[in-house]
Parts: C-alpha cells; sequence; structure tokens
C-alpha cells in the first residue's frame, strides 16, 4: 500500500483518509480500519522517499495534534520523530510546542500502546532543547514510563539513558 502511495503520488489523499477527513457512510469501526490503513500506507511511503513527503509537511503539521485514532498515532508519532530527527522539519517554536503537547498528551495516556508511547517519548526528547516545558517534564515522564515497564519500554528508555 505503501508503494501506490509513493507511486501515485497519494500521499494527500492517505493523510485525508488517515485524518478521517473523507465523507464516508462507512461505520464508525470501519472508517477507524481505513484510518489505520491509510496511516500504515502514508508512513511507509513517506520511508520509501522521505523527500516526496515536504509538499505535504504543512498539513501533516496541521493534522498531527488532531487525530483522535490511537492506532494512528504511532505512525504519525514514527513519521513526526524521523522529520525531526533528521531535521526535514525544524518546527517554528509555537509548532514545536504544540507538537510537544500532543506527544505528552499521548505518552500520559494510560490507553496509549507502547509504540505510541515510544514514538512520543522520542518526540519529545527531539523538542526538549526547543521546548523549556519539555525539558522540565522529561525526567518525569522517564520517571513515569520505568514504573513496571514492557520489554520494548525497558530497551528505549535504557537507550534514553546512555
Amino acid at each position: 500500500m505503501g508503494r501506490m502511495v509513493y507511486e501515485c503520488d497519494g500521499y494527500q489523499m492517505a493523510l485525508d483518509l488517515a485524518t478521517e477527513q473523507c465523507e464516508s457512510s462507512l461505520p464508525r469501526a470501519e472508517r477507524a480500519k481505513v484510518a489505520f490503513r491509510a496511516a500504515y500506507a502514508l508512513e511507509c511511503a513517506f520511508l520509501i522517499a522521505p523527500e516526496r513527503f515536504t509538499p505535504y509537511l504543512n498539513a501533516f503539521l496541521k493534522a498531527f495534534p488532531t487525530v483522535k485514532n490511537r492506532s494512528v498515532h504511532r505512525h504519525f508519532g514514527k513519521i513526526m520523530a524521523i522529520l525531526l530527527q533528521t531535521k526535514r522539519l525544524i518546527p517554528t517554536p509555537e509548532q514545536a510546542s504544540l507538537i510537544a503537547e500532543t506527544a505528552a498528551l499521548w505518552l500520559s495516556d494510560p490507553k496509549s500502546r507502547v509504540a505510541v508511547k515510544v514514538w512520543a517519548l522520542e518526540i519529545i526528547k527531539l523538542l526538549a532543547p526547543q521546548v523549556t516545558w519539555v525539558a522540565e517534564i522529561f525526567p518525569d515522564a522517564i520517571g513515569m514510563l520505568s514504573i513496571d515497564p514492557t520489554p520494548a519500554m525497558t530497551v528505549r528508555l535504557k537507550r534514553l539513558r546512555t
């Protein structure tokens, strides 16, 4: 699916489907499945050719804090973390604060899955130098996640501490 998004330049369509912006008569549960698959395809297309994602950065930035589907959070979090790591996205202070706030909400949500929390933590780590309050909460976030962590979270926490 990601290759199809890449080859057909379907980034905007995948983004709209992932954020449930398209009109649909599908039941809510089916729309959620479509959103998840679209987010997965968007992530795969992004990984194939990150430079092809550049024209859609503003739409992605606008959509990032509005996504409610927790399954989509994982893919959007990974895309955002990679954008920040590679400096393909250098957010303004306002954008950085909004991205960090969104990641902090995902991180503190008890219903968020481990993969979502891993990417949210990575985003927070990357934004800590730019957003004052993020640098202040980062040690507390690590402490919170260190309480009875899953194996995946244990590995991520070890990487952060070294």
